[in-house]
């Protein structure tokens, strides 16, 4: 009779869901504070090959008789681990009681990562499910704590600390994430908890006695990338390789390696592109890809990343054309929903570097597999490679388990366990041996891909092919190489000139008001004369229009766009626009940080406040205001000229700082005092200039300026709380002058070229800290989510 199994699986069928058609029927979900009892019965599993009998399934012809008979044997000896007269010590603080052994593992169950590691709990689930089944070891059922960490450090942190010292876990069977398990050690070395089979195999836990990988390590998924480059090329030293990977630690890591081994063959990289952790497209990498394609010859893909990152990757080649080339990947990619749901025009050359078969090979250990899977709600997925490595960690703990047991009389602690995990399991076949007695790793993997036949994974070739290409070298010190084309590269101030110089062209297209525009482009033009400069002065809506026909067409016209138009940068940012940084702007590695924008790939080149503009005629100066929640006052009923909101994002953006500062209720306040709504801010402070309202919103300094020039009695007010519109330059991906486009930035965000824009003191220069606004709000960076809603308070949109 089953004690009970204790499952913390938070929303595992949404998990399943999203790894994709081959297993989204296959998952089970249980209570994150309730027992999840087993209800099937399971083949024995129970015993180490080392102590008792083979588990029953190793003989794939046993019939049902036969298989029931040999497990009733197994349970009886397994009653005593097979070991005869040791007794297993009872250590609560141990994770053993006189009924149960704790079991913890940490991962991703519904996070962005959740598409690789929720296989690895659902394997070591099906194990123990079985293995309980059938009496569980030395009496005792299994208890199998799974915290869920939605690839969250801090979350870790805490399932760990949790598992640990409330549920006692002897052992962990997996910590999922590179940093997450780095940052564990401490807290793992001071417990002495061991855990077995990480899915990722980092440096920092290879250099830990607490970790024992059986997944290759990622220096040796490098050798094994040029071992696969060895047979398709012929020789490795004519590989030219692209390395597409995760923006987390292991990814730079993995790209690193990659590097090393490649050049080492005689090959060449040519660099990394990053895909963010929580992307929904992967369009910009492959942009880069297509380049470095056809500027380097690349010939071959290295792909780091979880199954829905390297999904995206696929899919994005695919819809580029570019279906001829290799990709080998990490065990990341050896994974069935990527080859499901990615086009199988890349799919059919995509390899991923993985150290577990599945059900469909020939191992002794497959129908084991496939039966565990099936008794514990997973059907399917032993075709996963991710579940075979769940499932065998389990399997070598309970080896372990029984090792520490025999060798030390009964007493089982943390201690004597890991001390027992320093030697050789058996893995039935679905890996290779295990050996930790002198290392923590066992090198051991091959390229895998889909077999569409059986629906698993498949290896390129025995384990052995591709071991002579592994040099055992481990631990680097990991090294961002980003591709650098042919415009983009890292230079200093002087070698950007001289590279502007010898274009000598700059397009710009430019949002700012005309005067200010101009000065901007004659500053430049002084300080650079060497350099021609045109620039097409537009609206944000207008110059959006223009860059999105433009690229969708393949035209390449402008080399900066300088605007107020974020959004447009924002959401097109790596495919349209390139993000700055100190290598391509000597002069962003020193400005001050709270002007930076990385969301927006850029920085603010100059801030202009939001002001109110004030007919004098009509309103005598006491009754002027101060503030922007003056004009929620209902005396302004009707007086008030506004501009249509809902045409620009600054202005919702503004608003949305209004609304957060001073709460909805002043910003509806002001809008009732509206009174006519005009297309735009020009021709509402003409109006109000011409004594057609008495106040109007919201004005700027270039636009008081104009109508004052004309002799209007126009006064602008800047109170002393409001937010500022940006002007930010953007450097266009694809410009035809990026030397000259990449210096045009750099003197925009100089102080001198500010300056030359800067038409008063009212004008935010992030240079001059002494004249710095006091109650300048923020504009937050998800504004846009609120975009309805602020305009629902105004009146205005379709609200």
């Amino acid at each position: 009779m089953m004690k009970r199994f204790l499952v913390i699986l938070a929303a595992l069928a949404m998990v399943a869901s999203a790894c994709g058609s081959d297993d989204a029927a296959t998952t089970s979900s249980a209570s994150a504070t309730t027992a999840a009892p087993a209800t099937t019965a399971a083949p024995a599993t129970t015993a180490a090959p080392a102590t008792t009998a083979a588990p029953a399934d190793d003989d794939h012809d046993h019939d049902d008789e036969d298989h029931a008979d040999h497990a009733e044997e197994e349970t009886a000896a397994s009653d005593t681990g097979g070991m005869g007269t040791v007794v297993l010590n009872s250590s609560p603080d141990d994770g053993i009681t006189d009924d149960t052994i704790s079991v913890g593992w940490i991962g991703d169950l519904t996070g962005p990562t959740a598409s690789a590691q929720a296989f690895n709990a659902h394997g070591s689930h099906a194990y123990f499910e079985c293995s309980n089944a059938d009496g569980g070891i030395f009496g005792r059922q299994w208890e199998f704590f799974a915290e869920d960490d939605t690839y969250n450090a801090e979350k870790s942190a805490i399932a760990l600390t949790k598992l640990i010292e409330d549920e006692n876990v002897i052992a962990l069977v997996d910590l999922g994430g590179s940093g997450q398990a780095a940052q564990a050690i401490p807290e793992l070395e001071a417990a002495h908890v061991p855990v077995i089979g990480p899915p990722q195999t980092i440096d920092p836990t290879l250099g830990s006695g607490q970790f024992f990988h059986n997944l290759v390590a990622y220096g040796d998924q490098a050798d094994i990338f040029v071992g696969e480059a060895a047979k398709r090329l012929g020789d490795p030293a004519d590989a030219v390789v692209l390395g597409i990977v995760l923006e987390v630690p292991s990814g730079t890591e993995y790209a690193t390696y990659v590097q090393d081994s490649v050049t080492a063959a005689g090959g060449t990289y040519v660099g990394t592109e990053y895909v963010g952790l929580r992307v929904q497209e992967a369009t910009a990498q492959i942009i880069k890809l297509q380049a470095a394609m056809d500027e380097y010859g690349v010939n071959m893909v290295a792909l780091h990343g979880a199954p829905y990152h390297n999904e995206l990757v696929l899919k994005a080649m695919s819809a580029a054309g570019i279906t001829e080339l290799p990709v080998v990947g990490i065990h990341g990619v050896a994974t069935n929903s990527i080859f499901l749901n990615a086009p199988d025009d890349v799919t059919d050359d995509t390899y991923g570097v993985h150290s577990f078969l599945t059900s469909n090979s020939d191992a002794e250990g497959a129908a084991m597999l496939k039966r565990c899977a099936d008794l514990a709600g997973y059907p399917g997925e032993d075709l996963v490679s991710n579940f075979s490595h769940g499932f065998v960690n389990s399997y070598i703990l309970h080896q372990a388990i029984e090792k520490a047991a025999e060798n030390n009389g009964g007493n089982v602690t943390r201690e004597t366990l890991t001390a027992a995990l320093a030697g050789k399991f058996d893995t039935m076949g679905l890996s290779c041996e295990i050996d930790w007695t002198t290392t923590n790793h066992s090198p051991c993997g091959a390229p895998m891909t889909l077999d569409p036949a059986t629906g698993g994974m498949v290896p390129a070739g025995h384990w052995d092919d591709y071991a002579p290409y592994l040099d055992g070298v481990y631990g680097i010190d990991p090294v961002v190489t980003k591709l650098e084309l042919p415009g983009f590269e890292a230079m200093t101030y002087d070698e950007l000139v001289a590279a502007a110089h010898e274009e000598g062209k700059l397009f710009i297209y430019g949002d700012a008001v005309p005067a200010q525009l101009e000065q901007m482009v004659n500053g430049f033009m002084e300080r650079y004369p060497e350099i021609d400069v045109e620039y097409v002065r537009a609206t944000p809506i207008d110059i959006t229009s223009r860059v999105l026909a433009e690229y969708e067409s393949g035209a390449h016209v402008a080399d900066v766009v300088i605007s107020t138009a974020h959004v447009l940068v924002h959401d097109n940012l790596g495919t349209i626009f390139q993000a700055i940084n100190e290598d391509l702007v000597p002069i962003y590695g020193e400005y001050p940080d709270d002007f930076k924008r990385p969301y927006t790939g850029s920085a603010v080149s100059l801030a202009i406040p939001w002001g109110i503009c004030v007919n004098t005629d009509y309103v005598d100066e006491a009754d002027r205001p101060t503030s922007f929640a003056d004009l929620a006052d209902p005396k302004w009923e009707g007086e008030i000229l506004a501009a249509d909101f809902s045409i620009a994002d600054v202005y919702v953006g503004h608003w949305d700082a209004l609304a957060t500062e001073y709460g909805d209720d002043v910003v509806a306040g002001i809008a009732a005092n509206f009174g006519r709504i005009f297309a735009s801010g020009v021709p509402a402070t003409e109006a109000v200039a011409a004594g057609e309202g008495t106040i109007e919103l919201v004005c700027v300094e270039g636009l008081a300026k104009f109508v004052q020039k004309a002799g209007a009695p126009v006064e602008l007010i800047i109170p002393a709380v409001t937010s500022a519109f940006e002007q930010r330059p953007a450097l266009m991906l694809n410009a035809p002058n990026p030397y000259a486009g990449r210096l045009f930035i750099d003197h925009a965000l100089s102080s001198d070229g500010i300056e030359a824009w800067r038409q008063t003191t009212n004008n935010i220069n992030p240079w001059d800290r002494e004249n710095m606004p006091s109650g300048l709000l923020p504009v937050a960076t998800d504004f846009l989510d609120r975009k309805d809603h602020i305009l629902g308070l105004l009146g205005m949109g379709d609200n």
